[in-house]
């Protein structure tokens, strides 16, 4: 924050001086975030996303986890909502003596690399940029088998703590017994379900919103059929998928202090490489919102490496090139470049 008056003028210094006959964004991987140690808890997460997607991805005592949200996810009471928690556990922990994680700019990705040999596992994840679908790619040198679980912490009604309203629009004056409504999960498989499909998951704001408070407030009941609410019938869910993973359990846990359940899925027999797929869907994706045809693209790696590669060679500030985080100049290009990144997560959103 100490250096944020002074960037405008660096700006300005570094497209006046700093310029390279090279196209294209000129030093990507020097501005990739790599970690050589895993995560405490998810305070210390990586952000990664696309199109309308944003993931908080963390390594801790071995397991992947990532929370998952998208534009739009709003409950009744306007709050943000996390749509889950996904968590990765293989049969052997992930290395923490070799052990890689890098939030991959250029390609707008987060890889995992960790263990030597025999032991070398890898995980990428990533989002499409013009479909809602996140996808979590698992590869080991020999074959492993992996426990994939879905973690929901709103499998029941959940009532709002003290100043846990400060998150939504009733601020500091929430009414008594005020609650966040719990999601809808259940096991898909069936005939309108697509392939692959192992769990759906929603949030519905099928019941009483906080606009209807506000109507009743300013006494609006005569013209609320006129005013638009945002939230009312608003639907945010996902649908998890992977023709590698078959249903093991349900299981209770505790994760910072927070109860939640869990859907947990294995492969199916070990194997060198798998993928996982979230089909994210909401209320603001049209008529046909939920997606019963979705079919994965085989291209959309491509379309998606393509689209971000063009999104850094439009335009770019370099300062202080060779640089590292001991040069406070060198660290303000490479923070306008994170910052650039997580905006671009959300090129399409429809909301902030």
């Amino acid at each position: 924050m100490k250096y944020l008056h002074i960037i405008p003028l660096l700006a300005l210094l570094s497209v006046a001086c700093n310029t390279t006959s090279k196209p294209g964004w000129p030093s990507g991987s020097d501005y990739d975030i790599v970690w050589h140690t895993q995560s405490r808890n998810s305070s210390e997460s990586m952000p990664c996303g696309g199109g309308d997607i944003g993931l908080n991805v963390w390594v801790e005592n071995g397991e992947l986890l990532f929370y998952i949200t998208r534009s739009g996810a709003f409950d009744e009471n306007n709050t943000m909502l996390k749509l889950g928690r996904i968590r990765v556990t293989l049969d052997e922990p992930i290395d923490t003596l070799n052990f890689t994680q890098r939030l991959n700019l250029e390609k707008g990705r987060v890889e995992v690399a960790a263990g030597k040999g025999r032991d070398k596992v890898s995980m990428v994840l990533w989002t499409e940029v013009f479909q809602p679908v996140v996808h979590l790619e698992l590869n080991s040198s020999i074959p492993r088998s992996a426990i994939v679980a879905y973690e929901n912490w709103r499998y029941e009604d959940l009532p709002m703590r003290k100043n846990e309203s400060f998150q939504n629009s009733y601020k500091w004056a929430p009414p008594k017994g005020l609650t966040t409504k719990k999601d809808f999960v259940h096991f898909a498989g069936s005939e309108t379900d697509p392939a692959g499909t192992l769990l759906d998951f929603a949030h519905w704001n099928c019941f009483r919103t906080v606009m209807d408070t506000c109507v009743e407030q300013q006494k609006l009941q005569q013209v609320w059929g006129s005013l638009y609410d945002p939230l009312e019938d608003r639907v945010s869910g996902g649908l998890l998928l992977s023709n590698d993973l078959v249903f093991k359990d349900i299981v209770a846990g505790v994760y910072q202090q927070t109860p939640y359940r869990s859907w947990r899925f294995e492969s199916h027999s070990p194997a060198r490489s798998q993928e996982v797929l979230l089909r994210l869907y909401s209320s603001d994706d049209g008529e046909n919102w939920f997606p019963e045809d979705f079919h994965p693209s085989a291209d959309a790696r491509n379309v998606t490496e393509k689209w971000w590669k063009e999104f850094w060679k439009r335009s770019f500030i370099e300062i202080n090139p060779g640089g590292d985080t001991t040069d406070a100049a060198w660290k303000v290009g490479r923070n306008y470049q994170l910052f650039r990144y997580q905006l671009a997560c959300n090129a399409y959103g429809k909301w902030p």
